[in-house]
């Protein structure tokens, strides 16, 4: 089965976003961890427990969902590998895009 993605761009950003990924797959919370550490601060921390005017600055809110795209897309790696599906084509509006790269 051929399988498309769409990852989406600022302005989707949520107090949250990516939580319950971490609490459910060990990768995704290893791709939140590895964030925290390459951004020099607890961006998790402010994606789950922060302001909502906090994550909605773009110097949190871009990394905040860079870093869920790339925790969602480990998580379907994790769950179904390449055996169930054939990525055919990855789009993502504005910031999506480097995503989807």
């Amino acid at each position: 089965m051929s399988l498309g993605l769409l990852f989406p761009g600022q302005g989707s950003q949520y107090i949250g976003m990516g939580l319950e990924l971490a609490k459910a797959n060990v990768d995704a919370k290893r791709v939140f961890e590895e964030a925290d550490d390459i951004v020099g601060y607890h961006l998790s921390r402010v994606m789950w427990e922060g302001s909502e005017s906090d994550l909605q600055q773009t110097k949190y809110a871009q990394p905040a969902i860079l870093t869920h795209s790339t925790a969602a897309f480990v998580t379907l790696e994790a769950l179904y590998g390449g055996s169930v599906f054939n990525i055919a084509i990855a789009a993502g509006h504005s910031l999506g895009e480097f995503s989807a790269h």
